[in-house]
This record gives structure tokens, C-alpha cells and sequence, in this order.
């Protein structure tokens, strides 16, 4: 691809397990772009291929970058570029995940008591940043999504369980959203 001759730059992206190295297939790869035109840009639909990596697009203009995997199993972590700032976005990027070894659920229930099936299940991480000594630069744990990002459907008996928390979550909100 003529870099010079497009409106969008690329990023090859590598999701690996943080313990091994070996990629991660099938992985759910979210982007969250902003540049002054655009304003909000997100895009869930991309997944990472057998030797987990994926290609990002994102226009040459882009102030605000953010990277991330979603995948069952695992712990959800991101990776942000913040041009505006001085950050320069690389051609390429290595994140580093992290297995989850447990799960969390409930059973969603109506005011009357009433099992409540086919309930969206969303999270919404409390972090955003990597201020801390424990994330890498640029990195932190949650989803891409500056929104609630899906993470359970309920079944007909109301229960719903997610393997996407870790253990040391920097913490989260779960709402549920059901059409009636």
C-alpha cells in the first residue's frame, strides 16, 4: 500500500499471550479513533487471524487512538496513542495479554422475580490510563470503547457469566439493557 498516496495510515497488530508469546486467534479487536474531523470513530468488527494479528486502519489525521482485544478467557487490555500529545503511532505493536481464571455471573431477575432472558450484559472498565507503575506505557486493562461493551447475554432461566474480569480489575460497572 502507497503510504503517500492514502488517507489512512496502518498498524499491524499482535496479540500474544503475555506468558508464551504465541498468538491468539479469533480475538475480537476493537478501535476507538478521534481526529478533529471525525470526532468519534469505533469500529468492533475486525478479529485477529490464526497467528493473532490484525491490520488497523485509521486516518493519517488521527488525534486520539485506542487499540484493544476482547476474547473470552482473557483479561481485556488496551493500547493508546495519543498524537495530539506527541505520541507517535508505530507500524507496529505488540500487546501482551493475560488469561482470566475465573468467571462472574448472576441470574437477572424482574422487580416481580421473574427470570429476565436475552438481557445484554455491558461493562464498563474504571480505568482509561496508565498512570500507574504496574500498567506499561500506553497500556491498561478494559476495552477500547469509551461505552459499555457487551459481555454476556442472559439465558431464558436469567443466568449470564463472563470470563473477562481479571482478578486485579482497576474496577468496573455492569449494567444490564433488555429491550422490554
Amino acid at each position: 500500500m502507497d503510504m503517500e498516496a492514502s488517507d489512512d495510515r496502518q498498524l499491524l497488530r499482535d496479540f500474544v499471550d503475555a506468558a508464551t508469546g504465541q498468538g491468539i486467534p479469533d480475538a475480537e479487536v476493537q478501535v476507538h479513533a478521534m481526529s478533529w474531523e471525525t470526532l468519534f470513530k469505533e469500529s468492533s468488527s475486525q478479529r485477529t487471524d490464526s497467528n493473532g494479528v490484525a491490520l488497523v486502519r485509521f486516518e493519517t489525521n488521527t488525534q486520539h487512538l485506542v487499540v484493544g482485544a476482547l476474547i473470552p478467557d482473557w483479561a481485556p487490555r488496551c493500547v493508546r496513542f495519543d498524537p495530539h500529545r506527541g505520541d507517535i503511532i508505530p507500524d507496529q505493536y505488540t500487546l501482551r495479554l493475560s488469561p482470566t481464571d475465573q468467571a462472574i455471573g448472576g441470574t437477572l431477575l424482574s422487580p416481580e422475580g421473574q427470570p429476565v432472558a436475552e438481557a445484554e450484559l455491558r461493562i464498563f472498565f474504571n480505568s482509561g490510563g496508565d498512570h500507574t507503575q504496574r500498567e506499561p506505557a500506553r497500556e491498561y486493562t478494559g476495552t477500547a470503547s469509551y461505552f459499555q461493551t457487551v459481555i454476556s447475554r442472559s439465558g431464558l432461566d436469567g443466568r449470564w457469566s463472563s470470563t473477562l474480569i481479571p482478578r486485579n480489575h482497576p474496577g468496573f460497572q455492569i449494567t444490564a439493557l433488555h429491550s422490554n
